[in-house]
């Protein structure tokens, strides 16, 4: 079985890594109208170097957000978010 994504089809993933990637995805998605006070590189660096799970790296981000300022540093949350959508779904792949 295999799961396709548009780009991509990627082998059979199991029902608890989806989820847990379904519910992280509605979390970064809900981080659209935010900002963040990072570049999209040193985001990605920062969460690459932490440890623990989609959840904690998922908090820490949201730290970094706020929803004050909206409009300078959009893109680089975009960046981020697939980054971050792309990094923990490899890990649900098997």
């Amino acid at each position: 079985m295999t799961l396709s994504t548009g780009e991509h089809s990627l082998p059979y993933v199991s029902w608890s890594g989806v989820k847990e990637h379904m519910m992280a995805l509605r979390t970064l998605l809900d981080f659209e109208e935010r900002t963040i006070f990072m570049s999209h590189g040193s985001v990605m660096s920062t969460i690459d170097k932490m440890k623990g799970g989609i959840h904690d790296r998922i908090n820490y981000l949201n730290v970094l957000l706020t929803s004050d300022n909206k409009a300078s540093t959009g893109e680089a949350l975009a960046g981020a978010q697939n980054d971050f959508i792309n990094l923990e779904w490899r890990k649900y792949v098997k």
